[in-house]
């Protein structure tokens, strides 16, 4: 899935926290948001589906190692909160995180460890007058069922990101230059009519 809209990104919290709004609005449409709370790099927001809980985590840097325990902690988070609803058709839980870059090290851990996250690389992208953010999710290759992990762990080099779309064979600066193509092509359509 790749979401591409019209955005401004400024460093401060206030930019972080809008950019997350509309992110959710790209990804979860749906979602009624619980909480949120924001940080220099990162926001964290608690929003709710008709059957899942999810927890919104974006971060404005790589999401590196160290990040790893806080997902486990919130998956833990997470789940407690669910039962504490004490809600019948909410049923599961989830964990949307959003980074500028994964390192290698996470991304070594996710797959064997995780079930239940969803991994999306966020980049800010500017051509002209127009502000944009590109959204692409990641994943690995095959399911998360427990005999996909098994087969993950007993053989490592299965371990590879993937994009859920057809540009999976471009390399982000490639697709950087598309979506800025992209961008300028939509720019000149109306002007274009109007001269016709």
């Amino acid at each position: 899935m790749i979401i591409y809209q019209p955005a401004a990104f400024h460093s401060n919290q206030d930019g972080l926290s809008h950019l997350a709004v509309e992110l959710i609005n790209g990804l979860v449409p749906t979602g009624k948001l619980l909480s949120s709370r924001v940080e220099a790099d990162s926001a964290h927001l608690m929003l709710q589906t008709t059957s899942t809980l999810i927890a919104f985590e974006v971060y404005s840097r790589e999401v590196g190692e160290e990040i790893f325990e806080t997902i486990l902690k919130l998956r833990a988070f997470l789940e407690a909160k669910r039962k504490e609803q004490n809600d019948p058709t909410l049923k599961d839980t989830s964990i949307y995180l959003l980074g500028t870059d994964f390192s290698h090290e996470f991304l070594k851990q996710v797959p064997s460890r995780l079930i239940g996250i969803r991994l999306f690389d966020w980049y800010f992208i500017r051509s002209g007058t127009q502000e944009a953010v590109m959204v692409r999710e990641l994943k690995t290759e095959g399911d998360c069922s427990k005999r996909a992990i098994d087969s993950i762990q007993k053989d490592p080099t299965r371990n590879r990101l993937q994009t859920y779309s057809f540009y999976q064979e471009l390399s982000t600066q490639e697709f950087i230059a598309l979506s800025r193509l992209g961008m300028e092509l939509r720019n000149r359509r109306p002007h274009e009519k109007q001269i016709a």
